[in-house]
């Protein structure tokens, strides 16, 4: 997992993971200065870097993390 977050920090996609004590794991694609996409939720630690791929497939799709899936 940490291989793959370090990719994407890499490719200079911007994103936040966040928990809550209730609402399980939130992953939001973007930063503040340019705002967010709509929260994404999983539940385990081990659903965020295939649930990360999936998104950004869409969201980053000229980036070099999706161009070397």
């Amino acid at each position: 997992m940490q291989d793959e977050l370090q990719k994407i920090y890499d490719s200079e996609i911007n994103l936040s993971i966040s928990w809550e004590w209730d609402g399980g794991i939130v992953i939001r694609i973007g930063d503040e200065m340019n705002g967010f996409s709509e929260p994404i939720g999983v539940d385990k630690m081990s659903e965020i870097v295939p649930k990360l791929r999936e998104v950004l497939k869409e969201e980053a799709k000229s980036s070099t993390y999706v161009k070397n899936l």
